[in-house]
């Protein structure tokens, strides 16, 4: 996904961004890139996300690797696609799972839990499938093995589908159970699809870096100079970029101390990272900002560039 350097941030710009730039960095490209559209802030269980308004803005310079390349061409942009979609659709289900009323509810109320459910797979998300649907086509018929996402990830979208995932009549338990294996069914696909096309240790950080790049440029908007939430919904946006971005490695092993060791550590890193963004609460203060993503990103960049771009067992 395309990302642009962040603009210092203005108190009363916090959540609609600091001018296009930094909004069409918070909230994703044609390229690829997950956002967190205004929707959702309708539905009727979602947490308000304003300003505190003692926050102090969050100010810097967003680093780490830029993705914004062909997948038909780049791998590192392929892996990146396939981490935004899982990050995705983990908040999807997350935001499903999370609708738990304590009266039945009414059918305003449920299609505004939908519009909001539905809203973690956005039109820039779509685009960013549909692009790499004919590089998975052509591996499939490499491999010969199915694991098709983009038809499967406009399921989600549709309003039955919606409907029944957050169907709350216990008698029908069946057809939520249906409604909630099609996300598990899409993520299985996507790891079935990193496995075949199976990133180099090169790619794997450089598609982290980019991810977890995408992660800070939330995070600027989220969570305020002084580590305190201000937008819960764009933070776990982030979270879930962050924590799914390790699942691009299908555990490839380095046999050289001098790959292997820099992998763990940035794996450590991003535990320590996820660790600290909790809890998820509106106005709570933690010790992180989007400065800690950036500087993880930055050095995940550093480290997949010192890599060799296809894997050797041959220590230097």
């Amino acid at each position: 996904m395309k990302n642009l350097s962040l603009c210092v941030l203005m108190t009363s710009a916090l959540v609609a961004g600091c001018g296009s730039d930094s909004n069409q960095a918070a909230t994703g490209t044609a390229n690829g890139g997950s956002s967190s559209q205004q929707s959702a802030n309708q539905a009727a269980t979602a947490q308000s996300s304003s300003v505190k308004p003692n926050s102090v803005p969050w100010t810097g310079v967003a680093s780490g690797y830029v993705s914004n390349g062909d997948p038909s061409n780049d791998r590192v942009e392929l892996f990146v696609r396939f981490g935004e979609i899982l990050g995705a659709t983990t908040v999807y289900r997350r935001r499903a799972e999370g609708f738990r009323p304590s009266t039945a509810p009414t059918s305003e109320q449920m299609s505004a839990q939908a519009a909001y459910v539905g809203s973690a797979i956005d039109e820039p998300l779509l685009s960013a499938s549909a692009a790499i649907a004919p590089v998975i086509q052509t591996k499939m018929q490499e491999v010969n093995q199915v694991f098709a996402i983009h038809d499967l990830l406009l399921e989600l979208k549709q309003e039955q589908q919606l409907q029944n995932l957050l169907n709350q009549d216990r008698s029908q338990r069946d057809v939520q159970q249906q409604a909630r294996q099609k996300v598990f069914d899409l993520q299985s696909r996507l790891y079935m699809a990193i496995t075949a096309f199976f990133p180099s240790r090169h790619e794997f950080m450089l598609a982290s870096s980019a991810l977890i790049r995408e992660a800070g440029d939330k995070m600027a908007i989220a969570v305020s100079g002084d580590g305190v939430i201000i937008d819960v919904d764009l933070l776990q946006e982030a979270y879930a970029l962050i924590d799914l971005s390790v699942k691009l490695d299908p555990k490839n092993v380095a046999f050289c101390d001098s790959q292997r060791l820099p992998m763990r550590d940035h794996k450590r890193a991003i535990d320590d990272l996820l660790n600290a963004i909790v809890p998820l609460q509106l106005g709570e203060k933690i010790n992180v900002t989007a400065t800690d993503a950036y500087a993880l990103a930055a050095k995940a960049q550093v480290i997949g560039e010192g890599f060799p771009q296809k894997d050797t067992n041959q220590c230097g």
